[in-house]
């Protein structure tokens, strides 16, 4: 089963995991890290790489799910990535519940990481939109 490790600022990562956990139950395979305003760029380093421990050793890849693109954590996690290439790792930002709750699903039939990164990115697309609503006045 593919991994999945989410990540972000503050407590991003723990409470994704806590939003995912409501919404399908805490999946197989999952992790994350917080990068907590007290650390230090190489203090989350060793948070991920934790996290990324907690997965099953035969991953079939490992997606990271991150906040913000060009932030601490995606850049550690394209590190992370670089540096473990034979884990087949695939770094993702601008999550959304719905995206990581649709993934974390998918993966119990999706076994191609690059499908299932594909998937994450579309339905992050139609996750974001703009509602238009029209409050009418209680005209007595």
């Amino acid at each position: 089963m593919i991994g999945i490790v989410v990540c972000g600022h503050g407590q991003f990562g723990s409470m994704m995991a806590g939003v995912v956990r409501l919404v399908i139950g805490m999946p197989k395979n999952f992790a994350y890290a917080d990068y907590r305003q007290e650390d230090t760029a190489d203090d989350f380093e060793a948070h991920l790489n934790a996290a990324v421990q907690e997965l099953e050793d035969d991953s079939e890849g490992i997606l990271f799910f991150t906040d913000l693109s060009q932030g601490t954590p995606f850049r550690t996690a394209v590190a992370l990535a670089n540096a473990h290439a034979e884990r087949h790792i695939i770094v993702l930002s601008g999550t959304t519940v719905g995206a990581l709750t649709e993934t974390s699903i998918a993966r119990g039939y999706i076994h191609d990481i690059e499908v299932l990164a594909d998937l994450a990115v579309e339905h992050g697309k139609k996750e974001v939109m703009r509602t238009e609503t029209h409050i009418e006045e209680n005209q007595e």
